[in-house]
């Protein structure tokens, strides 16, 4: 969080620079303070920077620098304002631990200028700053005693509400989203903080219609204070929250992404991962919907922005969706080198427990596409490994038969063979029949090829045999099987000279398309009968 002086605490970052005043024409000392947390509460930290700078200018002091120890309360109060800001400046500078020390120090001041509600605020932020550095056990007292003590204390609520916001924030960071939620019950959402720490725990909590409730209205008031990177943080939960619903308005969460990706920052310092997590979530979208083409700028980004951060990981996983991509836009070699890059990455990292078996098997299936649609043999091999992957049958099918056929293209007739072969055992498995039947049928078609006549006529008996396994609720599937095998067995019988059982096997197949209405396959029947009709009469 960027820890502001009063109530504006945010999750996340903090706003780039607005149209603030003119700092350099303020003289007074009171009042730049004002201005500088005024400024911080808005989220304009270059004008509360500023300020603060003015302020050391106008007074000629450093500000970490006490009063006399017999100074009057008002002037320990000033110095702890002006202190509070130093902490504040290291905060966004990075420098976490020494701004916890500058805050424990202004706690002290404030206590010494008679301001207690301001001392518990201080405290509260020592404790944010604790639990960001891992020392939570410290952490937790601090920003409890916070919100307790300026409970009790006679001051409005919303002088509290930073301190609720930092509770509500530490137990969120510690996988507790239902402690957070009560801490926030009466907060109000003007500047979207609260409302975006509630979506968060609803999202935790698997309470997906609150979670888009909430950050509905945390976008709405992002949005109305001029939009920033909160509001790039909270359309991007959104679109997460809203894309995965069984009544996803495709539309609403395109525009959410579209709102993302438009206020990310693209400072390396400030939410690094805003930026290309958006445009990977927006191209992710895209590529589901069908526009591969349309997807491929936003994950090309999303695959530079994470490597130029060396974020290797997610840099690989959007890799291969780039790939997926280009490959459904029709740009295999683009796919086939995008997803053999990701590959490498995610072989290097097999053992790794960050390693996904899930998108390792994805890119492979990538991969062996792109090569298919390239013309490469080597996409037969890469099918056949993406189906020892596998333990469901019916997908362990898909990728033999894929193998089959580039095997076929390169006429490998007798290991596609085999393959086609594999692959009618795993949709047997799958309890598939139809496929199961047609890879048989395409086996005894390869050995046919491969000149393996008595094999080939071995298998084709088996894909006629297995006919009988058709669900009898689909006569259309039973006739149109049992036809193409009457084809094939026709094809298959005449090229062994036994041309009589031929030409019975044609005139079948001839009936059964012309049962189906299937006017192309009954003529390409009809000519195969006439070459055979023609070859008996010659052979008499």
């Amino acid at each position: 969080p960027s820890p502001a002086p009063e109530a504006a605490e945010a999750p996340g970052a903090s706003a780039g620079p607005a149209d603030g005043p003119d700092v350099a024409t303020v003289d007074d000392p009171d009042e730049l303070l004002d201005l500088a947390e005024e400024s911080w509460n808005t989220r304009d930290t270059a004008t509360a920077l500023a300020a603060y700078a003015r302020f050391d200018a106008v007074t000629g002091t450093e500000p970490d620098v006490p009063p006399a120890e017999d100074a009057p309360a008002a002037e320990w109060f000033r110095a702890a304002r002006r202190l509070d800001g130093h902490g504040l400046a290291l905060t966004e500078s990075g420098a976490m631990p020494e701004a916890g020390e500058v805050w424990e120090r202004t706690a002290t001041w404030f206590e010494r200028a008679d301001e207690p509600a301001r001392a518990l605020a201080v405290s509260g932020r020592v404790g944010a700053v604790l639990a960001t550095l891992g020392r939570r056990e410290e952490a937790g007292p601090l920003l409890t005693a916070a919100v307790e003590g300026l409970a009790a204390l006679d001051v409005p609520r919303d002088r509290i509400r930073g301190s609720r916001i930092r509770l509500a924030q530490f137990h969120l960071t510690g996988g507790d989203p239902r402690a957070a939620l009560p801490v926030l019950a009466d907060v109000d959402d003007e500047n979207g903080d609260a409302a975006l720490i509630r979506g968060q725990a609803h999202a935790m909590l698997g309470e997906h219609a609150e979670a888009a409730a909430a950050l509905r209205a945390a976008r709405d008031a992002f949005r109305k204070a001029g939009g920033n990177s909160l509001l790039a943080q909270a359309s991007m939960m959104y679109a997460q929250i809203a894309g995965h619903g069984p009544e996803a308005d495709e539309s609403d969460v395109r525009a959410a992404l579209d709102e993302a990706v438009a206020h990310a920052p693209a400072a390396l310092d400030d939410a690094p991962l805003l930026r290309p997590v958006a445009h990977w979530e927006r191209g992710r979208l895209l590529l589901a919907r069908g526009g591969a083409a349309d997807a491929v700028p936003d994950l090309v980004e999303a695959v530079a922005a994470f490597t130029g951060h060396g974020r290797a990981e997610e840099a690989d996983q959007a890799r291969i969706d780039l790939a997926a991509a280009y490959l459904g836009a029709g740009r295999a070699l683009e796919a086939a080198e995008t997803v053999e890059e990701a590959l490498a990455a995610l072989a290097r990292n097999a053992s790794a427990s960050a390693s996904d078996p899930d998108e390792l098997r994805r890119a492979r299936v990538i991969l062996a596409s792109a090569q298919r649609d390239l013309g490469e043999a080597e996409a037969a091999d890469t099918f056949a490994e993406a189906a020892t992957a596998e333990t469901d049958p019916a997908a362990i099918g898909h990728f033999l038969e894929q193998s089959a056929v580039v095997l076929t293209e390169g006429d490998r007739d007798a290991q596609a063979a085999e393959r086609f072969l594999a692959a009618a055992e795993a949709f047997t498995q799958a309890d598939d029949p139809y496929r199961a039947i047609d890879c048989r049928r395409r086996a005894a078609l390869c050995l046919l090829w491969s000149r393996q006549a008595e094999e080939s006529l071995t298998v084709m008996a088996e894909a006629r045999d297995s006919l009988s396994g058709l669900p009898a609720d689909n006569p259309a599937a039973i006739t149109w099987h049992t036809a193409r095998i009457d084809y094939d067995e026709a094809r298959l019988l005449s090229s062994l000279d036994r041309l009589p059982e031929a030409l019975d096997r044609a005139d079948a197949a001839i009936r059964g398309f012309t049962a189906l209405d299937e006017t192309d396959a009954r003529d390409t029947v009809e000519t195969l009968r006439r070459d055979i009709a023609a070859a008996l009469t010659d052979g008499s």
